[in-house]
């Protein structure tokens, strides 16, 4: 009964502060402070109740890392759309905390990928995103809050930190099992080395999520085989043990001896850092493929799908082997010349077949280096749209990995950037399919291009062999046919040619078709407070017994899901 309390109140205490006229009832319930108009208050009574919930542990973990999430949700915050009262609705924060996580760990939260078109967002409501992704009571507190106000930065950050700490709890799920697996015990002081094996072993059971199955009952003898044959499942493992040794150094410099605490440490050290260091695989990937780039016109970006299979064949590159048909399905192929296809190359590197399954809650993917530039737009703009003159000024003096800064932009590419502008009444919103593809455009090797909805439907290998009963990897029979034909004769564009003309061969692909994060017409409901209240009270007993069931999920059940092929671990 005191858990189920505690639980409960955790809700009621999220409910009433949604709103000043909900802020009267706490006199009559009594499970918070009667006035929680101060938002850092607000912050700290559900902070004491998820608390009650989850254990002690949560709030210690949580509390460390709300102000660090905090820096990283404000400027996000400040330029994405806001509802009329100064919240961000479900399309939006769903979108926020795509982007929160990616910004401080790389993380790809499953059902909050990147991989879909802009309009997917406004489409789908937070609890619909991440159903059956994570646990009920976050998907209650979504449906809940979003509900009757929306979020604000406090209630998006402990949201993110409490993920985070889900994420964490799932990570000592792993080391335990890495720990038997030796035949070590939680109570055994470790030395340097042997905290290395530890750490090797938990490493294994993160890359090779797919073959572990649930983390509590997984078997030693499977564990010991899978460390044993490590680098031949994933060939970067002699690198990612290299990782770990840096990550212990500069982490416990100097200890000679460790307590099962100290390794749960460098466990969540790890967890924070590993998804940012892995993406140098995927920049060597991005590298390679600019060497191959089109030097045609339009061909920024691209690689002809002949050279792409060329290096497969002929030059080692045997990463650069999937059929159009896969290729067209993630929307990493350029059709727009059907006698010269071309791989796209951010699409490609952005792409699900170079994530690695590596958590119940995230996969690790590439990077997307167009939302670092984009953040730096935001936190310029300090709004959700900007004038193209803005926007211009901007762009024209910002660098990426692979355009200099301080440009002065085409024609083609200024006329383009005020079709959307006109398109808008004269302002430009920044999270829409027509500024990302503008942005693809300005930074073809960065951006990838935002394909209308319902083009394109990417998915892993796995996934798309499970569907289609074929071969991911195109024969060497197609792959020659391709390579021997011969590249089209392209006319070259300068300056001097026609505005017309070089629109089309500079942006072959553009279309005018907008998709919004957030529709201009989303907005909160208008209802009574009696109206709200009552799915409340449904919501609230609804989802007590999913809050009770958390605890045991996440501490005993928790199973791995995103599996993936081998060959596209990144």
């Amino acid at each position: 009964m005191v858990q189920l309390r505690s639980v409960t109140n955790a809700l009621i205490c999220l409910l009433l502060a949604s709103t000043a006229d909900i802020a009267h009832a706490n006199k009559f319930l009594g499970t918070v402070p009667v006035h929680l108009e101060n938002k850092v208050e607000f912050e700290h009574a559900l902070l004491s109740e998820l608390e009650n919930a989850l254990g002690n542990g949560h709030r210690t973990f949580t509390e460390k890392r709300l102000g660090a999430i905090k820096k990283v949700v404000q400027p996000i915050f400040n330029a994405l759309p806001k509802n009329d009262k100064g919240k961000l609705g479900g399309a939006a924060t769903s979108y926020a905390l795509y982007r929160v996580f990616l910004a401080r760990h790389a993380w790809f939260v499953i059902g909050l990928e990147p991989f879909k078109a802009m309009a997917s967002w406004d489409a789908s409501s937070a609890t619909a995103i991440l159903d059956q992704r994570v646990p009920d009571f976050i998907t209650g507190l979504f449906s809940t809050r979003l509900g009757v106000a929306g979020f604000g930065i406090h209630e998006l950050s402990v949201l993110a930190a409490t993920l985070e700490h889900l994420v964490h709890k799932e990570s000592l799920l792993r080391l335990s099992a890495a720990y038997r697996s030796l035949g070590r015990s939680e109570e055994d002081v470790l030395g340097e080395e042997e905290v290395e094996s530890v750490m090797d072993t938990y490493m294994v059971l993160f890359v090779l999520n797919q073959h572990v199955g649930n983390l509590s009952t997984v078997p030693t003898t499977l564990v010991q085989v899978l460390r044993q044959n490590a680098t031949t499942l994933y060939p970067g493992f002699s690198e990612t043990q290299q990782f770990l040794r840096d990550v212990q150094q500069s982490a416990s410099a100097k200890r000679d001896y460790f307590y099962y605490s100290d390794v749960a440490g460098l466990v969540e050290e790890v967890g924070d850092r590993y998804g940012r260091w892995q993406d140098h695989e995927c920049r060597a990937l991005k590298d390679s493929l600019v060497e191959m780039e089109d030097p045609g016109t339009g061909g920024a970006g691209r690689v002809r799908l002949a050279d792409f299979y060329d290096a497969a064949l002929n030059k080692g590159k045997w990463q650069f082997s999937e059929n159009v048909e896969y290729l067209r399905q993630i929307g990493a192929l350029d059709e727009s010349n059907p006698d010269n296809l071309r791989i796209i190359i951010a699409n490609y590197v952005n792409g699900p077949s170079n994530c690695a399954a590596s958590s119940s809650y995230y996969s690790v993917c590439c990077l997307n280096e167009c939302d670092e530039v984009l953040g730096h737009i935001e936190a310029k703009v300090v709004a959700p749209d900007a004038s193209p003159e803005q926007i211009l000024a901007l762009v024209a003096a910002l660098p990426s990995s692979t355009v200099p800064g301080n440009r002065t932009l085409s024609s083609w590419l200024t006329h383009r950037l005020h079709e959307v502008a006109n398109h808008h009444g004269g302002m430009i919103p920044l999270h829409g399919r027509l500024f990302g593809q503008w942005m693809h455009y300005a930074f073809p090797r960065e951006c990838p291009f935002p394909h209308v909805l319902g083009t394109t439907r990417p998915q892993t290998t796995d996934a798309w062999v499970r569907e289609t009963r074929r071969e991911v990897i195109a024969n060497k029979t197609e792959m020659e046919c391709y390579i021997s034909t011969a590249a089209p004769h392209q006319q070259r564009a300068t300056e001097t040619d026609e505005l017309q003309d070089l629109l089309s061969m500079e942006s072959a692909m553009w279309t005018m078709q907008e998709e919004l994060v957030v529709s201009h017409s989303e907005a909160p409901a208008h209802r009574s407070t009696l109206f709200m209240w009552i799915p409340r009270a449904i919501f609230v007993a609804a989802i007590v017994s999913g809050f009770i069931a958390l605890k045991n999920s996440v501490d005993t059940k928790l199973t791995a899901v995103c599996q993936g092929n081998d060959k596209y671990f990144v």
